[in-house]
């Protein structure tokens, strides 16, 4: 009786970039509400910036989909590409099994077998190739978001009456003369700006394209 020959899996990289990555769902996902600022503080808050919180809710988002589609769709045509080799060969190894000698279909049959593992282990190779790449995105992502808030640091403290701001435990910056060793600092009233981030990083901040021109 001659051997069934092992079908090619379908290998397809679709639901690793789906809406929002890996990372989060983008732009209208369900979020707990964050409280919103509301005015001077008499100089004496720490402020609290959630630096992932402004990379979901602004256009950083879809720019890191974007990138993230495209290195997705170069991947997914190499593997279709393979594919389809595999399933012609597969197809032409059936029909010279009716009249080529057991050992020469067998020799056949291993190298199909091979050739269809290093497939499936390319493809998880891919897999993990895309959650390198939107890891890296979004490293880069936070740092301009990081560095938005530098740059507007001196304002929002003005505004808001901020020693210091942090994003988790992370210092972004502390007030000329304030020591950031200071523990009297971590006993100081918290007070929430991502929203005020994002307001100002959707109309002032940089996107990646204009960044890099």
């Amino acid at each position: 009786m001659r051997r069934a020959l092992p079908g090619v899996v379908v290998v397809s990289l679709v639901g690793l970039v789906a809406c929002g990555g890996a990372g989060g769902g983008g732009r209208g996902r369900a979020s707990s509400p964050r409280p919103a600022a509301s005015g001077p503080v008499c100089g004496t808050a720490v402020a609290i910036v959630d630096l992932d919180a402004v990379i979901e809710d602004t256009r950083e988002r879809p720019e890191i989909q974007r990138k993230l589609k495209a290195r997705f769709s170069t991947l997914q045509a190499q593997l279709d590409r393979r594919q389809a080799e595999l399933v012609k060969q597969r197809d032409e190894l059936e029909r010279e099994a009716k009249v080529l000698a057991p050992d020469v279909v067998q020799k056949k049959m291993e190298a199909y077998q091979l050739a269809l593992a290093d497939l499936q282990r390319d493809y998880l190779r891919s897999q993990e190739s895309l959650q390198r790449y939107e890891a890296e995105l979004v490293g880069e992502a936070r740092e301009r978001v990081r560095q938005f808030v530098r740059e507007q640091a001196t304002d929002l403290a003005a505004d808001y009456g901020l020693l210091a701001i942090y994003a988790k435990r992370a210092p972004l910056w502390i007030k000329p003369g304030v020591d950031p060793a200071d523990r009297a600092l971590a006993g100081r009233a918290r007070f929430e700006i991502t929203d005020l981030v994002i307001e100002r990083y959707e109309r002032e901040g940089r996107t990646p394209h204009e960044e890099s021109i």
